[in-house]
């Protein structure tokens, strides 16, 4: 008896929740008549449209910085080309030290 008194009890408390929830309610006859499928669809069209059109926006801007982006991959290997050039041509003179070196045994020959 206790027990089928609880059950009751706890399938009331369930029931209710699930009215709470919303899951009971019916829609209003006039909010259905306003929002009928063709108009459904019709709006479902327009925001089709417009998202259609914002993705070749943004599908132009894409291809844009796409190129962008392969300008300056091209602009940072010729950089780069030259930054070797460069160095190995700095290599390619005698140090610092070694100028001077040959500056001193100079200034000793003439007698300084």
């Amino acid at each position: 008896m206790k027990e089928s008194l609880a059950i009751l009890i706890f399938a009331g408390m369930l029931l209710s929740n699930v009215a709470y929830a919303g899951l009971c309610d019916t829609k209003p006859e006039a909010e259905s008549k306003t929002n009928t499928l063709p108009v459904k669809y019709h709006n479902l069209k327009k925001e089709n449209e417009i998202l259609q059109s914002e993705l070749t926006i943004y599908q132009k801007e894409k291809e844009a910085v796409k190129k962008e982006i392969a300008e300056l991959e091209s602009r940072l290997s010729q950089l780069e080309e030259t930054k070797a050039q460069l160095t190995k041509k700095l290599e390619s003179y005698p140090s610092k030290w070694e100028l001077l070196s040959k500056i001193h045994e100079l200034e000793e020959k003439l007698g300084r």
